[in-house]
Formats: structure tokens, sequence, C-alpha cells
């Protein structure tokens, strides 16, 4: 028997069907992709088609669309941003959360102070608002200081 065949059948018997099925299913795209290396890109019309983005953009591919596509690094830039802009806000809705738990089951708690100007009630509400805003410039501030200073510096070093 060829050792190709024992180890096929070793693997049979060890590995369920499920897997092996995944596994082929690997190993044929890898070699579709192997197969598909040798094709310019710019020879077929189905590659320059227009893409859809998710939010209903229309791209065309660099080569010869009407549109140029993003670079990779603009790209990341934005979804960095994002990133850090959706951190920010769930880190200032969890003060909110916390400033309003605090106002619900703590009890005998005088009048919180915003900046130690202005005055909250002591809510619930006004809790959950002194919570959200504090957190909110204690974090904002510095994330717009990086921010300001990352526009202007000299990245040609």
């Amino acid at each position: 028997m060829p050792v190709a065949n024992i180890s096929t059948t070793i693997a049979a018997r060890t590995i369920p069907k499920r897997s092996l099925s995944l596994i082929r299913g690997v190993d044929r795209a890898r070699s579709n992709q192997r197969r598909f290396r040798g094709i310019d890109p710019t020879a077929s019309a189905w590659l320059n088609r227009p893409h859809t983005r998710h939010n209903g953009v229309t791209e065309h591919d660099a080569t010869g669309g009407e549109e140029t596509p993003t670079s990779a690094a603009e790209s990341a830039g934005r979804d960095g941003q994002r990133f850090v802009l959706v951190l920010y806000a769930a880190l200032t809705g969890v003060g909110a959360a916390a400033g309003l738990l605090t106002g619900t089951f703590v009890s005998g708690l005088e009048q919180p102070q915003f900046l130690f100007i202005v005055p909250f009630p002591a809510t619930p509400l006004g809790f959950a608002a002194y919570g959200g805003l504090t957190l909110a410039l204690v974090l904002g501030v510095p994330l717009s200081l990086v921010v300001y200073v990352s526009q202007r510096i000299d990245d040609g070093g």
C-alpha cells in the first residue's frame, strides 16, 4: 500500500468527517489560487467592474475606473479614528451609567458639582450627567491634544 493511502486511511479514522471536508475545501481553494496566479488582472473585464462598499459608495479599480480607490493608509487611519471615537463614546456611556447606578442605589449623597462650579441635582439623572460629562472632559482634553499634535507633526523625519 502506498504511503499516501496509509495517511489518508489513518486520517479518515482519527479525524471527524466535518474536519476532513473543511481541510479538503481549504486545499481546493489553495490549488485554485495557484492555478489563477498567472492571469493578468487588467485583461479581465470582471475585475474592472464597479465595487459597491457597505455604505453605498461605488468605487472602480485603479486599472481604468473613473475613481481611484483610497490608499490603505488612509483607510486604516479612518478605521483607527472611528475606533477611538466609538471607544470614547462607550467609556463616556460607562461613566454615565456608573453615575446613574450610584444615584440610584447609594443614599444620602450630596449635590455633585461639575468643575467645582456647576451644581447638579442629587438625583440619579444628575449623577449620570455628572459622570458622563466628567469622563467626557477627562478623556476628551488629552485626546484632542493628541489629535492636534498628530496633525501638525512632521512625518518626513
